[in-house]
């Protein structure tokens, strides 16, 4: 994963922060809790996922309820977090709300590829040292 500094605005692709893509034919979430507006942390472009094997064209947008995380009330339950899936392809329009219930994060625009995070064996011998360390 490669992360670059800045907000692509509201589009839907893989980002962290700034302002989410969000289909104008539906509400934003709040928390069921105490009916604050959600704030938005990540949202993810399903295609762009190696090997996930969703359909192309579907986005999975993540909020947080962060006014609940701040005064403890936050218990992990579905109360206080929304995970939604959208189809993007075809005619449904953002809402051009941009980011609502505060920005929670420092906005980066993602690209994801299809490579092994972590080091192996094999990535050590090809930088043709004999040892690790």
């Amino acid at each position: 994963m490669d992360l670059a500094v800045g907000d692509s605005g509201v589009e839907p692709i893989t980002k962290i922060g700034g302002s989410p893509w969000w289909p104008s034919d539906r509400p934003r979430p709040r928390c069921n809790r105490a009916g604050h507006a959600m704030s938005f942390y990540v949202q993810v472009r399903l295609d762009d996922v190696p090997d996930l094997g969703w359909p192309h064209g579907w986005l999975a947008s993540v909020h947080f309820c962060n006014e609940c995380m701040w005064a403890g009330l936050f218990d992990g339950t579905a109360t206080a977090q929304s995970v939604e899936l959208f189809d993007v392809r075809g005619d449904v329009k953002p809402d051009g709300f941009g980011a609502t219930g505060g920005e929670a994060l420092r906005p980066h625009r993602v690209t994801l590829s299809a490579v092994m995070e972590a080091p192996g064996l094999g990535d050590f011998r090809a930088t043709g040292r004999r040892n690790p360390g």
